[in-house]
Parts: structure tokens; C-alpha cells; sequence
């Protein structure tokens, strides 16, 4: 529902000129309900990205990552200097590793990490959603 409210509000402001509209505040207005919609479109899309199965815990620490919404072209950095693509992995048809199945990861050392799940997007790589993971 809500990317057919933020759809159709893009549609109107793009479609209507500033001129269309009585004053300026109402322009201001419509852009400001419009970036707040698509922020929280924004944090439904990283909450939804990747689920992992434990986030803390003692090392070695091992914990599940799992790629929601896979479109063939997703990489996940684990924050530790290794990423799926750095133990070699079964590739898909795109050449990126298949996260189609449940990734598993060990931590070796406490520490505090960033995992980053990575989209390549027109050629470029980019991080679509991050998470903390901490081992003790």
C-alpha cells in the first residue's frame, strides 16, 4: 500500500509543476510527505534485506544469514575481512554467488562487526542494508 502512496505522490509532484499549486508551501509540503514516506520505505526494505539468526554470542561464533527478496545479484560482507565470494562458492547464472540457500558464517575472534549485504545495481556494488554483530 505504501509504495502506491509514494508511487502516486511521485506521480503528482512530478507531474505538476510548482506552478500548478497556489504558493510555494504547498510544493514544500507535498516533497516533505513525500521524503518521509520513502524513508520509511527505506527502513522497511533494510529490516526485510537479510535475516540472520544470531547476532551475538562467544567466539568462535557461528550464526545463519539468509537473503530475503534475492534477485541473483546480492553479495554479503561479513565485516571480518570475508565476504561469500572469498571461500568460493556455487555461482548463478548472473556469476554471483548463490545465496539462494542459508549461508553460514564462524566468527573466530570477539570483536564487533558490520555485516553488509551488497546489491550490484547497474554495475556497481551497492550496500543495501547493515547489521552489528558482536562476539565476546
Amino acid at each position: 500500500m505504501k509504495k502506491l502512496i509514494a508511487g502516486g505522490m511521485v506521480a503528482a509532484a512530478l507531474a505538476l509543476p510548482g506552478a500548478a499549486f497556489a504558493d510555494t508551501g504547498q510544493v514544500v509540503a507535498l516533497y516533505q510527505q513525500l521524503i518521509v514516506l520513502l524513508q520509511q520505505e527505506i527502513e522497511l526494505l533494510k529490516k526485510q534485506a537479510l535475516t540472520i539468526s544470531r547476532t551475538t554470542g562467544e567466539a568462535p561464533f557461528m550464526t545463519t544469514f539468509m537473503v530475503q527478496d534475492l534477485q541473483g545479484n546480492e553479495a554479503i560482507d561479513f565485516g571480518d575481512g570475508r565476504s561469500t565470494g572469498s571461500a568460493g562458492c556455487p555461482r548463478n547464472a548472473k556469476g554471483f554467488c548463490d545465496l539462494s540457500k542459508i549461508v553460514e558464517h564462524t566468527y573466530q575472534l570477539p570483536g564487533s562487526y558490520t555485516v553488509s549485504l551488497l546489491r550490484t545495481i547497474d554495475g556497481k556494488a551497492h550496500v543495501v542494508a547493515t547489521y552489528p554483530i558482536s562476539v565476546e
